[in-house]
């Protein structure tokens, strides 16, 4: 990262969402059994950028001055901040209870490995309007960008799971190794401009952290993840509930010698610099505006969910699920609710709502399929998505699952 706003900028045009699949989790009652599964997931969602503006960054064209206009009026009003994100992840796991962990019958053990990409921005309106609009509409006027903040992280994971063989639950310990981190923070600041673009005034708090290093292995750490099933019975119907409490990829990682933070606390008036040359790093550096030290430790982003779980073996045709989810890293309260309906043992279908994380209200679609020892689920958290550009990003997720 080279500033703070091409961070930010980064996140805008990439439209980088944080997405853990809305398949939902289907609480799996047979015994002692081995399984194989591999889970992808591509998501990116935005509160302001519409698709037809994100499809033209993602993947080129013309972006007309009405699409920054349309995007720019879409975007929340200081003080509320908007918000950004990606989420990329490949997974693979398997999980062995026909064993015994440690001749503990109680116990069974997996294993897993994973690439995650997270990418994710909080920013003033003001932030993006400089980025698209020029500055040109900010000239006597003061251009926000308090609070605003950026995160990207790059990293992959190995790792061993106890397994509860009573309840399901499954306990992991992974090893981590972080290949990408970049790291933005204005807590206070922004920029004046006279009226007749002479004189700037930069006044700012906040931080930057990087590293110039083109190693693939930029850290290393441990993460935790925990898959906590609970049963709630029902005083009246005796019906059984089950209930994930969920946390995934919490953890720490030590940054390599060549990671460093850079500070900034100024107030620092120029008639010598353009209103793009005064936010560029390289400017900031020559002025000696930053104070530079060292970046030891950093957290993962990781992810908490709890969520009513599907029960495949119920009777009904027609099942609620819900839940709420929060990662750590600039993203919102995100909640759901779904339903899902059961066509025969092999065919689940459903749809669901969502508000929060990096999105407005959106509708989801999927289905699971068995097809004798396999199982594939199929989904979009962002139905609007498949039939029109007025979305808000995009989703899409698989999970492949062998039973033997």
């Amino acid at each position: 990262m080279r500033k703070f706003i091409s961070l930010s900028s980064f996140c805008i045009l990439v439209l980088s969402s944080n997405a853990q699949s809305l398949l939902p989790v289907y609480h799996d009652t047979i015994p002692n059994k081995r399984e194989l599964i591999l889970t992808g997931i591509g998501a990116y969602g935005s509160n302001g950028i519409l698709n037809e503006m994100s499809n033209k960054l993602l993947f080129g064209g013309v972006i007309t001055d009405q699409m920054k206009q349309d995007a720019f009026q879409k975007h929340w009003d200081n003080p509320q901040l908007n918000k950004v994100g990606l989420d990329v992840q490949g997974e693979f796991e398997f999980r062995n209870t026909t064993a015994n962990l440690f001749k503990n019958e109680k116990w069974g053990f997996g294993l897993k490995a994973g690439y995650y990409m997270n990418a994710s921005a909080l920013y003033q309106k003001d932030l993006f309007g400089v980025a698209f609009l020029g500055n040109e509409s900010y000239m006597g006027k003061i251009a926000n960008f308090s609070g605003s903040g950026a995160a990207l992280y790059g990293f992959q994971k190995i790792g061993f799971s106890a397994i509860e063989k009573e309840t399901g639950s499954i306990f992991s310990l992974n090893f981590v190794n972080l290949s990408n981190y970049a790291r933005a923070e204005i807590n206070k600041g922004g920029v004046f401009q006279t009226a007749l673009g002479d004189t700037l005034n930069l006044a700012m708090t906040g931080s930057y952290t990087s590293s110039a290093s083109n190693n693939f292995s930029k850290g290393y750490g441990f993460a935790i993840d925990a898959d906590i099933r609970l049963q709630l019975q029902h005083s009246k119907t005796n019906r059984i509930t089950h209930v994930q409490v969920l946390f995934k990829n919490v953890g720490i990682v030590r940054l390599n010698p060549e990671f460093s933070t850079h500070r900034i606390d100024t107030i620092y008036n120029t008639s010598g610099f353009t209103f793009q040359e005064l936010l560029n790093l390289k400017t900031l550096d020559s002025l000696s505006l930053f104070q530079k030290e060292g970046a030891n430790y950093t957290t993962l982003p990781g992810l908490i969910q709890i969520a009513k779980l599907v029960n495949p073996n119920d009777q009904r045709k027609f099942q609620a699920y819900y839940g709420l989810r929060l990662y750590y890293k600039n993203y919102f309260t995100y909640v759901y609710a779904g339903l899902d309906y059961k066509f025969n043992s092999n065919v689940h279908v459903g749809m669901n709502g969502s508000y929060g994380g990096f999105s407005k209200w959106q509708t989801g679609l999927y289905g699971q399929f068995n097809f004798g020892s396999w199982n594939i689920g199929l989904a979009t958290e962002n139905t609007i998505a498949l039939f029109s550009k007025k979305a808000f990003g995009e989703s899409i997720s698989i999970r492949l699952r062998c039973v033997f």
